[in-house]
């Protein structure tokens, strides 16, 4: 191998370093493969600064850090405020459940901030089977045993072994002070002490996805090239330090636009033919997930976010009069293309604005199986009411009705 060669190898052999070790930057304005230097407060508000740029941080979607995922603990805690922690349990009490894990290190969470608490040996698809069953009505505590068996009344304490609950309370089973091997349990529920707010506020959040598996939302306060800080509960409502090599991925809500799978709709309606049976566990709509429950996939391509659905399917958000556009790819998921009879399946995509058919598609937008997607714009300008509508097919009715609103987003003005 002569010299040139040699230099040219090495040349390469640098620029294949950087790409991969350069973060990406999903802006509204594109998406950069530059190095993160941080995020700090600039003149004019937050901003991501590279060594090209600065970007505001309310036009960024998100921030991917180019690093290997590891594997994180078992366990899933989830917080009242929908954030979870993967970890272990560690020694607790009835005011603090100890938990460690990789990211986060050891720390004491007091009770009134958990929610819930899956053992560890759960599939993702298994975790999601028990979450749904928490319920916002839930007044007591309970445990769900591995034999279907179910304990209500308060949680007196937490432990890497044990599970202890009086059951002794006004609308628990009676029983006395019983106690279980974790390894014998599912789910363990705390009730919530008051309903949860939604947050209305303008507020620009940061969703940061952990290495580990964690999930965790606030206020963004600043990222540098060793940590990242956060206004979360965790800390008492003050700055959570996190280690910037932790750190997987940043999403932001709250910005100049919103993804609608983070926002709650106002109104909900599914149903299937009258003459089917329809099960709204099964059928329900899902969040940044297919309705099938797997990713959400349009011809091969995977979407972080999005709304999976089954025909029919009916979601209206509130608007008011904040954004002006309404964005999305529409399709039926990938998971339909080899069932059923050849071309046999659709849905019907409808978009309503304040109640009337969208002036872009007046008759919605009818895609059959095997049908290539289709990127959609709505203007929403001064509007109140946005209604996305997954209806039958003509001929297909709701068999293989699965269709996805994938990277559905709204963007203010």
């Amino acid at each position: 191998m002569n010299k040139l060669t040699a230099l040219l190898g090495v040349g390469l052999a640098l620029v294949l370093s950087s790409a991969a070790q350069a973060d990406q930057i999903e802006a509204l304005e594109g998406t950069y493969d530059e190095p993160v230097l941080g995020i700090h407060k600039g003149p004019k508000g937050m901003v991501v600064k590279t060594k090209a740029r600065e970007i505001p941080l309310d036009t960024v979607k998100a921030i991917r850090f180019r690093r290997a995922r590891t594997k994180g603990g078992a366990a899933r805690l989830v917080l009242t405020n929908g954030d979870f922690i993967r970890g272990v349990v560690e020694a607790g009490d009835e005011d603090n459940l100890g938990f460690r894990s990789k990211s986060l290190g050891s720390r004491k969470i007091s009770m009134e901030l958990v929610r819930a608490l899956v053992p560890g040996g759960r599939t993702p698809a298994e975790e999601r089977t028990l979450l749904a069953k928490l319920k916002p009505s839930d007044e007591v505590d309970w445990v769900l045993l591995d034999n279907g068996g179910k304990s209500s009344g308060s949680i007196v304490s937490i432990s890497a072994g044990k599970i202890a609950i009086d059951t002794d309370t006004q609308d628990g089973d009676g029983m006395g002070q019983l106690s279980f091997d974790v390894s014998k349990v599912h789910l363990v529920s705390i009730a919530p002490l008051g309903e949860e707010k939604e947050d209305t506020s303008d507020n620009l959040l940061g969703v940061a996805l952990l290495h580990d598996g964690t999930t965790l939302r606030g206020e963004l306060v600043s990222l540098d090239d060793k940590t990242l800080t956060i206004l979360h509960p965790l800390a008492g409502g003050k700055g959570l330090r996190i280690s910037r090599k932790e750190v997987a991925k940043i999403s932001l809500q709250g910005g100049r636009f919103a993804y609608l799978s983070d926002l709650q709709p106002a109104g909900v309606e599914q149903r299937f033919p009258s003459e089917f049976t329809y099960e709204v566990d099964v059928w329900g709509f899902k969040r940044d997930r297919s309705v099938a429950g797997g990713p959400l996939r349009l011809g091969g391509k995977t979407f972080a976010k999005g709304l999976g659905v089954h025909s029919y399917c009916k979601l209206t958000y509130r608007l008011g009069k904040r954004y002006s556009k309404f964005k999305a790819t529409i399709g039926l998921d990938d998971s339909v293309k080899y069932l059923g009879e050849p071309g046999f399946g659709g849905v019907v995509f409808r978009v309503l604005v304040d109640g009337k058919p969208a002036t872009e598609y007046p008759n919605g937008i009818s895609i059959k199986k095997g049908r290539p997607a289709q990127a959609i714009e709505v203007k929403l300008s001064g509007k109140q009411t946005l209604t996305l509508i997954a209806d039958f097919d003509p001929v297909s009715l709701h068999v293989l009705g699965r269709a996805n609103w994938a990277d559905a987003h709204l963007i203010r003005d």
